[in-house]
């Protein structure tokens, strides 16, 4: 019996745990590996892909397709035709601008980052996607590929690869984070609980085991913490981005050096680089200065529009988490549009209910606040649209909430936990949850105030992930596995055969 071919599409920020895995698989499979992000060769040069070469291991990069995009740029052609006939073959009914819309280096429709290069140039996409495709179309013609594996879903390369697998009914299998902060295999990029949970939803599990998740939630995914007044909120803020813009200021010799070496790198290739990438490092500077600037300045504004936190739990409103970017989830989904999630909302409520945003806190404790103001000001145009501060506690506020609504985020799950139905606008591993219902245009409240939550139902998923899972190195991290010992690289290979062989 022949071998089966297992691509491994691998990205920057996880080739060595993609090397690690793909070296101990090698033994059942023929392994090929493909880098999965098409700027991957400018960033570092293909180090990784030369690295694999040095090896001896069958191996794919982009680096001739992206700098043939760059040396090319004034006399772009674009193959319509081919672009046609490659989505007929391969992608069925999924069209390649589609794709492009999912992308978050190619579509900055709902990505706000001011710190990405994006040509609104079409032309130029369309030629480039034509390159890429040109090139997958030869790795899957020489290798009848059977399995593809990658740790990072988000991106235009392994959502071609992925249709095509669902087109050709090859298997696509990506590590997924869950909830309790670990990781398992999904078959359908996240976008469902994994089939090795599904199967074994209909064994019978101890009521002790499910009382020891439900303790062990209350602790930590349940906790109410930070239960501050507004002004405090306000001083954390203010206190938060002194601190980041001190070491914005220390680190403005990291800018020059990198500006250097992007001055070095265009000598080198002798073209620019800055399509498909982060601006100028000068420039950058800049940007990540007015990201810290604005945070400041919308910690005031959302002071100055917030309620008292006795007000907001002693009123009647429906509870918006707003996401984080980028998210790798909703980059894959077409209809991710928070404005067009409120209005929708807003058009099915009675005018007493109101509804209550919460800002990602995120944007402002860790990474960059990336929304402008007019896209809070286009939130809070309907008079019932109010903010509160990114620091307040989400669980607080689902509590008393009448229900919480999101694309696809967490809260769904922690409402449906403390016994309140929910609405999802997206797609995800959440949809299987009791409680988590899609909205649809006859929502309405007095109807899902009469749905019942399985709370047994949703403990046993939570045990069954729980159980085929492995522990995440850090919080909120798609991309990390730990694979620092031969012990749990090896368990990871166990959930990576179980996962193959469900249906």
């Amino acid at each position: 019996m022949r071998k089966k071919n297992l691509a491994i599409l691998y990205y920057e920020n996880n080739f060595k745990n993609s090397y690690k895995l793909g070296k101990e698989l090698k033994k059942k499979f023929n392994i090929i590996y493909i880098s999965s992000s098409f700027f991957e060769s400018v960033t570092n040069l293909d180090i990784y892909h030369q690295e694999l070469i040095r090896n001896n291991e069958t191996c794919y990069s982009f680096k001739h397709e992206i700098f043939e995009f760059y040396k090319n740029n004034n006399s772009l052609k674009t193959n319509k035709k081919y672009i046609q006939y490659f989505e007929k073959k391969y992608l069925k009914n999924v069209k390649i601008n589609d794709l492009i819309n999912y992308d978050y280096f190619l579509n900055e429709k709902n990505n706000p980052r001011e710190d990405v290069y994006f040509p609104k140039n079409k032309k130029k996409k369309l030629f480039l996607l034509t390159l890429i495709l040109k090139k997958i179309e030869k790795i899957l013609l020489k290798h009848k590929i059977d399995i593809f594996f990658t740790m990072f879903p988000g991106n235009i390369i392994n959502n071609i690869f992925y249709y095509y697998s669902k087109n050709r009914n090859k298997k696509f299998l990506c590590s997924y984070q869950c909830r309790n902060n670990r990781i398992t295999i999904s078959e359908n990029f996240g976008f469902d609980i994994p089939n090795l949970i599904k199967k074994n939803l209909k064994n019978k599990i101890i009521p002790a085991k499910l009382d020891k998740i439900k303790r062990n939630l209350k602790k930590s995914f349940l906790k109410e913490t930070n239960n501050k007044s507004n002004i405090n909120n306000l001083l954390s803020g203010i206190v938060n981005e002194i601190k980041r813009l001190i070491i914005h200021f220390l680190n403005i010799r990291k800018f020059y050096l990198r500006n250097n070496d992007e001055i070095k790198l265009k000598n080198k290739l002798g073209f620019d680089t800055i399509d498909y990438y982060q601006k100028k490092q000068f420039t950058l500077f800049f940007v990540h200065l007015r990201y810290i600037l604005r945070s400041f300045f919308l910690h005031f504004y959302i002071f100055f529009k917030s309620k008292n936190v006795n007000d907001l739990i002693n009123s009647k409103y429906i509870y918006i988490p707003l996401h984080y970017f980028p998210e790798a989830y909703i980059y894959n989904q077409p209809k991710f549009d928070e404005i067009d999630m409120l209005k929708n909302i807003l058009k099915n409520l009675p005018k007493n209910i109101k509804v209550l945003i919460k800002p990602h806190f995120l944007f402002f404790q860790y990474g960059y606040e990336q929304h402008k103001m007019k896209y809070y000001l286009k939130l809070l145009k309907d008079e019932r649209a109010i903010i509160t501060s990114p620091f307040a506690c989400s669980i607080t506020l689902i509590k008393n909430a009448i229900t919480t609504v999101s694309f696809m985020g967490t809260s769904l799950l922690q409402s449906v936990l403390v016994g309140k139905p929910s609405i999802s606008f997206g797609n995800s591993d959440l949809n299987a949850f009791s409680g988590i219902y899609n909205f649809s245009k006859n929502f309405s409240l007095n109807k899902l105030s009469l749905r019942k939550v399985n709370h047994k139902y949703n403990y046993k998923i939570l045990y069954l992930i729980n159980k085929n899972s492995l522990n995440l190195l850090k919080r909120n991290s798609i991309t990390v596995l730990d694979f620092s010992s031969k012990k749990k690289l090896n368990n990871f290979i166990k959930l990576f055969s179980i996962a193959l062989k469900t249906k």
